[in-house]
């Protein structure tokens, strides 16, 4: 055996047992340089060469020993070990693969589901809008006194001063009876007003619709549910949460009640009071049924936007 090569050779395997593959490679090809028959060379050489990730140098240093000695079982268990290892590699990089197209996948629906969004906002937003819109708008020119009424009317003894819209003109989803005439007031002037303000000349809730009952059973919560949604789109928000609070608090089992706190968590916001409106809006997703929890998720973080916007 060469004395340089063995030398050589032992430098190489010292240095593989410190972790200094860098210096051992050096040493073990130079231990083959003066013996390229130097069969533990190649093996340690071969085991370096794996660990700083060359598996084709290590396969290689492998199949020149199994050419110098085909029984030689330690090379044999090696180049089975890289032929898992090239395996493995494989197998990582088609997952990789996998994983960067549903990435492209996932990305491509969530733009698609951001602009269907965007559209459902603002096609919520019209919806709650509208009806408070709508109640500002006069119906007509009211006749307040009896001397602003035409000559035919006074002839007939009419009481123009009691005249009054119907309530079903102001509350286009109420289905309650129209309310009783009221008492000759004087004249104002039209008054266009925001939710949770009082209307001259409006219908009010007490004469639109009944009191709330005490306990709500499950006969009931539809109506409870109805009738509170139909005051909180005719722009009255305040007079619509007592209804939603009591089926959420009745304890009934409904498919209703994550709508019901959906609707009042859009009370609160109707009140500027966001930070209520955040709290019940995120309890949408812990109730039953949750097919409003979608639209909750969007509602929370448009409040979110318009409190950093009156933050700032």
């Amino acid at each position: 055996m060469n004395p340089h090569a063995n030398q050589a050779y032992h430098k190489g395997l010292m240095y593989a047992k410190q972790g200094r593959f860098t210096e051992a490679k050096a040493f073990l090809n130079e231990a083959l340089r003066h013996d390229p028959e130097h069969l533990d060379a190649q093996n340690v050489l071969g085991k370096v060469h794996l660990h700083l990730g060359n598996l084709a140098e290590a396969k290689s240093c492998w199949q020149r020993i199994l050419a110098l000695d085909a029984n030689n079982s330690s090379a044999r268990q090696c180049l089975n070990t890289i032929k898992r290892t090239e395996w493995v590699c494989q197998l990582r990089q088609y997952l990789v693969l996998a994983l960067l197209l549903i990435g492209i996948i996932v990305g491509g629906y969530s733009l698609w589901t951001l602009q269907i969004d965007q559209k459902l906002v603002q096609a919520i937003s019209f919806a709650s809008e509208f009806p408070g819109k709508l109640r500002a708008q006069p119906i007509s020119s009211p006749i307040l006194s009896a001397a602003d009424a035409p000559p035919h009317l006074k002839a007939e003894g009419t009481d123009v001063g009691s005249a009054e819209a119907p309530a079903t003109a102001a509350f286009p989803d109420a289905d309650a009876a129209p309310p009783e005439e009221k008492s000759a007031a004087p004249k104002e002037e039209p008054v266009t007003v925001s939710y949770g303000e009082a209307v001259p000349n409006q219908v009010t809730e007490a004469e639109e619709f009944p009191p709330l009952p005490v306990i709500i059973t499950t006969t009931d919560v539809n109506q409870v549910y109805d009738r509170s949604l139909a005051l909180f789109r005719s722009g009255d928000p305040s007079a619509a949460i007592p209804g939603f609070q009591a089926i959420l608090a009745a304890g009934v089992s409904s498919p209703l009640l994550d709508n019901a706190q959906f609707w009042l968590g859009e009370c609160y916001a109707a009140q500027s009071r966001y930070t209520a409106a955040l709290e019940a809006l995120q309890k949408v997703a812990t109730l039953p049924d949750g097919n409003k929890a979608h639209d909750a998720q969007i509602r929370i973080r448009k409040i979110k936007r318009l409190m950093q916007r009156s933050a700032q």
